[in-house]
């Protein structure tokens, strides 16, 4: 693997973003070994092969799992074109979910391009090798980086995950009483630290700003309206505006 400024370079099978890298992830109680499996899988399941869906469960390397998925009974380019992107990601966005070590380093990457170099592979990789210096401009590449682009998806579905938490976490429902000035307050505040702490840690590359940084804020966040279960009135008298006053004073 080779990281630039503006990409990550990777093609060997010991580079964590490769297909054929190992982990271990589950999918509907369905055991996978890698990511080449998993698709190879679902491109048999896609086109009702069940058989060959089985044998490639049985199979420890990923070059076997990929010959059985060339064998694929009543097999339609066009048909499979037009879903291996999304069963790539989603196996993707499994392998990393369930493998902390591995979804850090994909988060590590920041906002750079992810490529696989591969100089061999014109769909999944871009047909020039990681130290070909063509590789860094895109208008040399021969191919499409279908996996590349897969992994660019996971991560920001990842990235924003923790903006779904928190979202969730600073909008009340209506059982919890609280006014909407104040809903409003929490998920403001809590937003402008996450988004300052977001821009920072893209730019210095950090690999864990997401975990630390994101639960921080969302403990921050529930202490505040801990105390407003305690302190703001339900339903008459009392001021959000009073409330947050002495928070800040304190």
């Amino acid at each position: 693997m080779r990281i630039t400024e503006t990409m990550v370079l990777f093609w060997r099978t010991e580079d964590v973003f490769s297909n054929w890298h190992p982990a271990v992830f589950y999918e509907n109680g369905v055991r996978f070994i890698n990511t080449e499996q998993h698709m190879m899988w679902h491109k048999a399941m896609l086109f009702g092969d069940t058989e060959t869906a089985a044998k490639i469960l049985r199979k420890v390397h990923p070059m076997d799992m990929k010959q059985l998925g060339r064998e694929v009974k009543g097999y339609d380019d066009a048909v499979w074109a037009a879903k291996r992107l999304e069963i790539v990601t989603e196996g993707n966005f499994l392998k990393f979910t369930q493998n902390s070590a591995m979804k850090a380093e994909l988060l590590a990457t920041g906002s750079r391009e992810i490529v696989e170099a591969s100089p061999v592979d014109t769909i999944w990789g871009v047909g020039l090798d990681e130290n070909d210096p063509r590789v860094e401009d895109p208008a040399n590449w021969h191919g499409l980086n279908l996996l590349g682009e897969a992994l660019m998806l996971v991560r920001a579905r990842l990235q924003a995950a923790p903006i779904a938490r928190l979202s969730k976490l600073a909008s009340p429902g209506v059982e919890d009483g609280f006014t909407a000035d104040l809903a409003g307050y929490a998920a403001e505040a809590a937003a402008k630290v996450l988004l300052q702490n977001w821009e920072t840690a893209l730019a210095d590359g950090s690999k864990d700003y997401l975990v630390t940084d994101i639960d921080d804020v969302i403990r921050q966040l529930r202490l505040f309206r801990e105390h407003a279960r305690r302190e703001l009135p339900r339903a008459n008298g009392g001021s959000t505006l009073e409330l947050i006053g002495s928070q800040q004073s304190n």
